[in-house]
């Protein structure tokens, strides 16, 4: 007999569309944990002892004009199993379409290539300590910005083996010009500046 331990934390932003869907989003990952179970007359010997911990968290990130970034963290620690799993997920709104913008969405048409291009360059150095070859190279729909540019981030065992985490691959601000669309890059690089 097994257990599950949640804890299950979200956002109160002063916008209820983004706050519904970060509570859609918890709901939909962990389904069990909005299920009624009804147990009758546990008896002692019936406790599990061992305890699957998940642990879902939504952070507030930064705001930049009408572009607001959230991570989406979250853990898992199986039973039997003293490794810890652990992803965060970036998600960015436009606040005036009120919606999830996918990487794809800020990009200019057609400029995948020259984003994988400046990828490629401005971090070819680890890429090639990883044995990574140009042509290998995908672009993540999980990124976020910070100050110096815009940064995509992989899956454990994406780039490099499970133990290393997620790797994160940036590329500067001035490499984005005939990437990202213009409405979009003007306010990321006030920022910057």
């Amino acid at each position: 007999m097994g257990c599950v331990r949640f804890d299950l934390q979200t956002v109160d932003t002063n916008m209820d569309w983004i706050n519904q869907y970060f509570i859609e989003r918890i709901q939909h990952t962990e389904p069990v944990a909005f299920t009624k179970v009804i147990q009758k007359n546990p008896k002692k010997a019936d406790e599990p002892h061992y305890l699957d911990q998940r642990w879902i968290k939504v952070e507030f990130m930064g705001q930049r004009a009408h572009l607001a970034s959230f991570a989406l963290k979250s853990s898992n620690l199986p039973r039997n199993q003293s490794k810890l799993m652990a992803h965060t997920e970036y998600i960015n709104f436009d606040l005036k379409q009120k919606k999830r913008l996918a990487l794809h969405q800020l990009m200019l048409n057609g400029s995948e290539q020259k984003l994988l291009k400046a990828l490629y360059q401005a971090n070819v150095r680890w890429l090639n300590k990883q044995g990574i070859q140009r042509q290998q190279l995908k672009l993540s729909d999980n990124y976020y910005f910070d100050r110096s540019g815009l940064v995509l981030v992989y899956p454990a065992g994406e780039l490099t083996s499970m133990a290393k985490g997620m790797p994160e691959l940036k590329v500067p601000y001035a490499d984005l010009n005939e990437v990202i669309r213009p409405e979009y890059l003007v306010i990321l690089q006030q920022v910057a500046s």
